[in-house]
């Protein structure tokens, strides 16, 4: 996981994920945005935009091999180790389209609110 300094957001509260379960074949990258605060202890996420990136391939290796990333401030790009594949992904945070609702496609999620944003974005630039 991974804080994203961007200066976009009211509370600068943005992370980035490599969500090892993705679609259960591959792993995804995903943006969390919990949009305001909610205080410490508290998993109230009912307020929040959550995007996952099938585009963005990601690759776990064996249990223990870390996967880590980290978001460059200026350049605006999350390099990603890709482990299974050996490799390290640079993917344009500020890049991709909104493309559907992941409710139906990935029912995990953690509020049922219409406040809780849950959405796939695609033509994510990655290199």
């Amino acid at each position: 996981i991974a804080h994203d300094p961007e200066i976009d957001t009211a509370y600068g509260t943005v992370y980035w994920a490599f969500d090892s379960t993705g679609d259960r074949k591959d792993g995804q990258l995903v943006r969390f945005d919990f949009q305001q605060p909610h205080g410490p202890g508290s998993m109230d996420h009912s307020v929040a935009a959550i995007r996952r990136y099938p585009e963005v391939k990601l690759h776990k290796a064996e249990d223990g091999v870390h996967a880590g990333m980290v978001v460059h401030p200026t350049r605006r790009e999350i390099f990603i180790s890709n482990p299974g594949d050996g490799t390290i992904l640079a993917v344009d945070a500020d890049s991709g389209t909104y493309a559907r609702t992941a409710r139906e496609e990935y029912p995990i999620y953690s509020n049922r609110l219409p406040s809780f944003e849950y959405s796939v974005w695609e033509c994510v630039n990655q290199r």
